[in-house]
């Protein structure tokens, strides 16, 4: 028997097929575009999610030569931060204002003259930030009332791909809580902080755990993705979260990791939200069950390396191993990698990249280096940044664009009996898998 699993990055759907045990049998990448605009506009057609989840199934299969009745379930997991918003056919009505998408800052401003955003920090886990749901969809209600009107859905990339799999319109605890509108120890929607900013809370998704059967594969979803009938769905998780499955953070006596994809973070597991006091941390709500992942996020990693190895014509695994001959800083020379603005620890939308220290002697690496996977060039980055031993992680999937660093050990584990599906307990479909500046209020008033 095996399991499906599908991760939804910013840059393609990265699929493996693992067996029960959680060994990797066969991973494919199909990519799809992001749209970046003026303004700061970063969007996604959803349907173009779901294209390639199903293109992604039928390679799986034909890639390892299983049969797809011996496919067990199938598992999601997506970027997370996102506005989707769906009609009541769970259609689109817009494209998806995904993670980087910049334009909602005025909209943030105005909710910190509504809530003081001390308070949104302190009950959801996260700074008020245009970098989250909330802000966004807040965007489209002023400057799209029209699209916003038709919608009757708003949800996360995986959670899209789920409905149209199985029907039903659900979100998880993990991504719920990317949204500056899930608060963290209530485990429930703020649906006074929705309603009071405007945002109809009729739009927010039921919240059910990660594991949770969402439904299975009706005939047109099964024809879709060359999969049987009856083929149960687990929702899953948001990408950061369900990383820290794969780099075996599970409780607050694992290890911290590093996650090192189009954006990147650096992340634990804990039994309650890490809040820090200048909010320049944030905490999100784990896939396993009554834990928490207080996380430092970068907004541009990956991002940033796919731009420099465009800008030089070179590719990014030789880059990986040019760098790691090099030694960090020589010469001062540094590069500021805020393409996409910045989170952790600036949270500030104006930052912008910048190379600082450009010499006459500066050159792309040193000559002859040889062509590689690049892996050992991120855990040489990591340790060098952190001064902490670092390897990149044996659960990391091939094709999954990710490399998790952990910076003290590497370790794989089972998964527990805690995360497995609430509705399947003989058998686990979690994947083993590798995968945001606002001013102070001047005036503020209590929501509930």
């Amino acid at each position: 028997m095996s399991i499906v699993a599908h991760d939804l990055g910013t840059s393609g759907c990265k699929a493996s097929l693992h067996d029960d045990a959680g060994r990797l049998l066969a991973s494919v990448t199909v990519t799809y575009p992001v749209r970046y605009g003026p303004g700061g506009e970063a969007e996604q057609d959803p349907e173009d999610w779901a294209r390639a989840v199903a293109v992604a199934t039928r390679q799986l299969l034909a890639t390892a030569g299983r049969p797809a009745d011996g496919v067990e379930g199938v598992v999601l997991s997506g970027h997370m931060q996102g506005a989707v918003l769906l009609d009541a056919a769970l259609d689109p009505v817009r494209p998806a204002m995904i993670w980087a998408d910049r334009r909602s800052t005025a909209q943030a401003g105005r909710v910190a003259r509504t809530v003081d955003p001390a308070e949104v920090y302190r009950r959801t886990g996260h700074r008020l930030s245009e970098s989250y749901t909330l802000t966004k969809a807040l965007w489209v209600a002023e400057e799209e009332p029209d699209v916003l009107a038709r919608a009757d859905h708003l949800v996360q990339a995986k959670d899209f791909v789920v409905a149209r799999l199985t029907g039903r319109v659900v979100t998880d605890p993990s991504d719920a809580s990317g949204t500056n509108l899930y608060l963290l120890q209530e485990r429930r929607w703020w649906s006074e902080l929705a309603e009071a900013t405007g945002l109809p809370a009729r739009l927010l998704p039921d919240v059910v755990p990660s594991t949770t059967v969402v439904g299975t594969l009706p005939a047109d979803a099964a024809a879709a993705t060359g999969l049987r009938a009856g083929t149960p769905v687990v929702l899953g998780g948001g990408d950061g979260p369900t990383a820290s499955v794969a780099a075996g953070s599970l409780s607050p006596d694992d290890d911290p990791y590093v996650c090192l994809g189009s954006s990147a973070w650096l992340a634990l597991a804990a039994d309650r939200p890490a809040l820090d006091p200048a909010r320049r941390t944030m905490t999100f709500c784990h896939v396993v069950p009554d834990r928490y992942v207080p996380i430092a996020t970068m907004q541009s990693a990956g991002t940033a390396l796919d731009w420099i190895a465009g800008a030089v014509g070179d590719d990014v695994a030789h880059l990986l191993d040019e760098a790691a001959g090099v030694r960090a800083a020589d010469d001062g020379l540094f590069f500021l990698p805020h393409l996409l603005g910045e989170r952790a620890p600036l949270w500030t939308p104006n930052a912008r990249g910048a190379f600082v220290g450009l010499t006459p002697p500066a050159r792309p690496g040193p000559p002859g280096a040889r062509r590689g996977r690049g892996r050992g060039g991120w855990a040489t980055t990591v340790a060098t940044a952190t001064g902490r031993p670092a390897r990149t992680s044996s659960a990391t999937s091939p094709s999954s664009g990710k490399s998790a660093c952990e910076t003290r050990s590497t370790k794989t584990s089972r998964i527990p009996p805690h995360v497995r599906p609430t509705a399947k307990a003989d058998s686990s479909l979690m994947p083993y898998r590798s995968s945001v500046g606002v001013p102070e209020a001047t005036t503020s008033s209590p929501v509930a």
